[in-house]
């Protein structure tokens, strides 16, 4: 399955899974993501592209699942409240409004 992992240095135990996280913010500003992982000869976006879909679905109210494609058999179980499968990343607690979430979607540009 897949799902975000604490990150792995190299010789230690296998990377531990995160099968929750509350605050999808934090976890998008958590990742250090170089130009190098941002994509693959599969997609165009690593974990924090999927991390930044995610929080804009939290801040309208939805909680996301980050899984794999490939065994889409354990939908049912992730729809029926299973947290064995994948990353779940909850709503915010508090949403923004409709007409002041497409803000969210544009790109950062400048500085302070």
């Amino acid at each position: 399955y897949v799902c975000v992992c604490v990150r792995q240095a190299p010789g230690e135990e296998p990377a531990e899974a995160i099968r929750e996280v509350h605050d999808v913010t934090a976890a998008l500003l958590a990742v250090s993501v170089s130009k190098t992982n941002s994509g693959s000869q599969w997609g165009t976006g690593g974990i924090a592209t999927k991390l930044r879909a995610a929080q804009l679905a939290s801040a309208a109210g939805i909680t996301t699942v980050i899984m794999g494609a490939t065994q889409p058999e354990v939908i049912p179980r992730i729809l029926g409240g299973s947290r064995d499968v994948g990353t779940v990343l909850l709503p915010a607690p508090h949403t923004v409004r409709n007409h002041k979430r497409w803000i969210l979607a544009l790109p950062v540009q400048g500085s302070l």
